[in-house]
């Protein structure tokens, strides 16, 4: 009931554009082991596998909204670990770049062996308070509203629209960019301490 709560809490704020976006320095690397041991028991427990690729060049730390990115990737692997009975859960983390100076980015992506739907069902995806169909809703549960949160919010970091491919009875990727913004370790710390730096 209270992740519920917050969904529609959460929905409702990003509709009147009360959701502030706050970047701040941290590590990478944090950020993802929080995430395994947030869901590493979960899948295990059903399970699952549970498994983790980051491929980085140099990154370590970087410059967003570190609680607003940490909530797309809750709010996507839920959704992977509720609809998979069997199989894995991947989450895949890789840094880009261009050749023509466009803007490096850092990639993610979720990807399940779960149900998967079929093309006119993914199309009701994105909508609020929706999913695939009236039988999903009433085995799984939910309010319809992860997905469609976790898109707005990439888009408030100035990623893409949120990519969603799916084959019926085979699993879901989702996946995602955001603007890649290097930080370093000495602003973590200043983070930390309480000091802003002024350029």
């Amino acid at each position: 009931m209270l992740a519920i709560l917050n969904d529609v809490l959460d929905f409702s704020k990003i509709e009147v554009n009360k959701v502030a976006i706050e970047p701040s320095a941290f590590q990478l690397k944090t950020l993802l082991k929080s995430l395994l041991e947030i869901h590493g028991p979960i899948t295990k427990q059903k399970g699952l596998v549970f498994k983790l690729h980051v491929q980085l060049d140099t990154t370590q730390y970087i410059m967003t909204d570190e609680l607003r990115l940490k909530q797309i990737l809750n709010n996507l692997l839920n959704n992977a670990i509720k609809f998979t009975e069997q199989g894995e859960i991947t989450l895949e983390v890789v840094e880009e770049h261009h050749a023509d100076n466009q803007q490096a980015c850092l990639c993610f992506a979720v990807t399940d062996t779960g149900i998967g739907m079929t093309r006119e069902q993914q199309a009701r995806l994105l909508q609020p308070f929706s999913q695939a169909d009236n039988s999903i809703t009433q085995r799984y549960g939910g309010t319809g509203l992860g997905l469609v949160i976790a898109e707005k919010l990439i888009k408030a970091l100035g990623g893409n629209p949120l990519i969603i491919e799916s084959v019926w009875q085979t699993g879901f990727c989702f996946s995602f960019k955001i603007p890649l913004k290097k930080a370093h370790k000495e602003d973590v710390a200043e983070k930390a301490a309480g000091i802003k730096r002024v350029d």
